[in-house]
């Protein structure tokens, strides 16, 4: 990870955490810290607007809902 081009104000920066042997550690966190990020962008995403429900049932029956009086008997 290059900090100099992505972050070139944290230049002093990469050099100590490059001596302390941390750069895996920064690479897990800045992972996790865009993963965070998109989450929270998804979330303020307005919501998917509702499906378009179709009562069959009422179609053909000249708007009565099916009502089984008896078993059908095959």
């Amino acid at each position: 990870m290059d900090f100099r081009t992505r972050y070139p104000d944290y230049a002093p920066v990469e050099k100590q955490i490059r001596d302390a042997g941390l750069v895996g550690a920064v690479v897990v966190s800045s992972a996790l810290a865009e993963f965070l990020a998109d989450c929270w962008n998804a979330l303020k995403q307005p919501p998917a607007p509702a499906p378009i429900l179709i009562d069959r049932r009422r179609e053909s029956r000249n708007n009565v809902a099916r009502i089984a009086t008896r078993l059908a008997h095959r």
